[in-house]
């Protein structure tokens, strides 16, 4: 029996160019949707990074998205997390100060790892993953230090020391 107080109308299994597409159009038109996919984004394309242009119209408008589901500012680490590693690689302004925030009051690595290899990944976010970087290290934990500082490199306290 459906429950009443469902959180979405939608679940979509698998986040392929044919769920993203479908999430998105439901979203669009208001459903509460959520995507699941046993894989972690961004992946490897096998189209060789050829967007066609529908697919290029269609990640502009992730602000469609966002205003429907507030995602930039969600209060849930793991919902934001999921988001922002969307919005990095299609450089979706907006989200960019929900990404500083979060990467400047997140300590946990399963979070920060990530973000800061896809900021290292894309075309826009080298400077701003090092810039960041500089600007949260003293607030992490040695654990994570030593993990990132291999990551974001010399400049910004990649010397491979833990403190």
């Amino acid at each position: 029996m459906p429950r009443s107080d469902s959180r979405f109308d939608v679940i979509i299994v698998g986040g392929g160019p044919a769920g993203s597409s479908t999430a998105f159009a439901l979203a669009h038109a208001g459903a509460r949707v959520l995507v699941l996919d046993r894989a972690t984004f961004p992946r490897a394309k096998p189209c060789a990074e050829y967007l066609s242009p529908q697919a290029s119209r269609l990640l502009s408008e992730m602000g469609a998205l966002d205003a429907a589901f507030h995602f930039t500012g969600s209060g849930n680490s793991e919902i934001l997390f999921t988001w922002l590693r969307l919005a990095i690689p299609r450089h979706y302004e907006p989200a960019v100060p929900a990404l500083e925030q979060f990467l400047t009051s997140q300590g946990r690595r399963k979070f920060l790892t990530p973000l800061y290899k896809d900021l290292l990944a894309s075309r826009w976010g080298k400077e701003e993953a090092k810039r960041i970087y500089l600007k949260a290290r003293p607030l992490y934990h040695s654990v994570a230090t030593a993990t990132l500082d291999p990551i974001v490199g010399p400049g910004a306290g990649g010397s491979g020391s833990s403190q």
